[in-house]
């Protein structure tokens, strides 16, 4: 792929100019580009934020049992020492990533290590429920932080995802974060095409950073809480977390709360109900209870001028019905041999883009 070099904004379009010298126009550029973005710099829009004097150090292990799709995270004085599923490979036939949140100055000593020892000292955080591990990978490390974009949004320019925030990785919510930024501009974008607006707007562009703003500024505190709550061994501190933490784990309803949250989903129970077919076969009403994850709420705000085509339903012209489940812990969505079409185009595949998200 060809980076952006540059961009010209237009009152009619953006100009792109490409790293090989080409030029494409377009009515909205995305800055996904990361915490460092350099399109977000070109357009002037300033950045407020803190280094946390830690390192994430990355790496892929192998281990000998199975891990059963599940997520660790030990809090340390140090920080967080997090285990992520991955799927099963390597040489023990498991394999999981880390992020081992450490004191930055400790972290030129550790990765100079030779990798028998740095071994070692995973060994010691990772624990042996696992059974044996290896390094699957090179050990990196990379600066932890928050930022956040003084605005989301300029002429015909969004940041999405690192560009426009960056939090400290603590409670896995990044990913989460940047997956509501795209699915809070796509619905922006499908609604101003509903409305025959232009989409690079400010005025448009205005209502995806109006949705976005406090759950990024909310979750940045967040997360910069907890880790100066965690990444400490004072013992007021320790004791009153430890008894938090202990507290959770033994109401069943909070700890569903807190798991639904981290999974990025606000409803408990997601129904679909009845599937109303109107004149013309064309899909009349989708009764929903408590839609309150954002990607299914983009797959609502589209419906509206969307017909969703599967022949395997039958029947010469129907253009027919999604069938979409969802329960806590597994977000499934069945949406596929789906073909989106909404007014110009615009959604083409929208669905399988938006909701495939096994």
């Amino acid at each position: 792929p060809v980076g952006v070099r540059r961009f010209e904004s237009g009152d009619e379009a953006v100009e792109i100019v490409f790293a090989d010298g080409a030029r494409e126009p377009a009515a909205l550029l995305v800055a996904a580009d990361g915490a460092r973005s350099r399109l977000r710099e070109q357009a002037g829009i300033g950045w407020v934020g803190w280094e946390y004097g830690q390192s994430g150090i990355v790496a892929t292990i192998g281990h000998e049992r199975p891990h059963h799709g599940r997520a660790l995270e030990h809090f340390l004085p140090s920080g967080p020492f997090a285990i992520l599923p991955l799927a099963d490979g390597g040489r023990l036939g498991h394999r999981s990533s880390i992020v081992w949140t450490e004191r930055s100055g400790n972290v030129a000593p550790l990765l100079s290590l030779d990798p028998d020892d740095i071994l070692a000292e995973i060994e010691t955080r990772f624990g042996l429920e696992l059974g044996e591990i290896s390094l699957e990978s090179p050990v990196s490390a990379h600066p932890l932080g928050f930022g956040v974009a003084r605005r989301f949004v300029d002429e015909r320019l969004a940041l999405l995802g690192d560009a426009a925030h960056l939090i400290h990785p603590i409670a896995g919510q990044g990913l989460n974060l940047g997956l509501k930024d795209v699915a809070a501009l796509a619905e922006t974008i499908v609604d101003a095409a509903r409305l025959g607006l232009d989409p690079g707007t400010r005025d448009v562009l205005a209502d995806y950073e109006k949705a976005r703003r406090f759950d990024t500024v909310a979750m940045g505190a967040m997360t910069d809480g907890l880790n100066r709550l965690f990444s400490n061994d004072v013992t007021p501190l320790r004791l009153a977390r430890d008894f938090g933490l202990g507290l959770v784990d033994r109401l069943p309803g909070l700890k569903r709360f807190f798991i639904r949250e981290a999974a990025g989903i606000a409803a408990e129970h997601l129904d679909i109900g009845e599937k109303v077919m109107t004149e013309g076969h064309r899909l009349g009403a989708l009764q929903v209870r408590e839609a309150g994850h954002d990607g299914f709420g983009l797959f609502l705000g589209a419906l509206d001028q969307c017909q969703l085509q599967r022949p395997d339903l039958g029947g010469e012209g129907v253009d027919g019905i999604a069938h979409i489940e969802a329960e806590i812990g597994r977000d499934l969505v069945v949406a596929r041999a789906c073909r989106v079409e909404a007014s110009g185009g615009i959604a083409d595949h929208f669905l399988e883009a938006a909701l495939d998200i096994h």
